[in-house]
């Protein structure tokens, strides 16, 4: 029983800690280095809800840099 929960433990706090990593790589800028283990989009948990919209995010992010340094280069 003990090593059903450790298990069960890890599958749910090791996402938690991927995700509070590239928060710290969002935080600095670091939009590239992001780099999230794909979850399928079958999980519906909170931690999936909570991954796919980050990913989401970042996504948008890097495209308003890319955006910002196409109108600085323009102006």
């Amino acid at each position: 029983a003990l090593f059903i929960l450790e298990w069960l433990a890890k599958k749910i706090t090791r996402p938690i800690e991927r995700l509070a990593q590239a928060t710290v790589s969002v935080s600095q800028g670091n939009f590239e280095n992001v780099n999230l283990p794909h979850i399928p989009p079958s999980r519906h948990d909170e931690v999936a809800t909570l991954y796919h919209s980050f990913n989401r995010m970042v996504v948008n992010l890097k495209d308003r840099e890319k955006i910002r340094g196409v109108l600085n280069k323009v102006v």
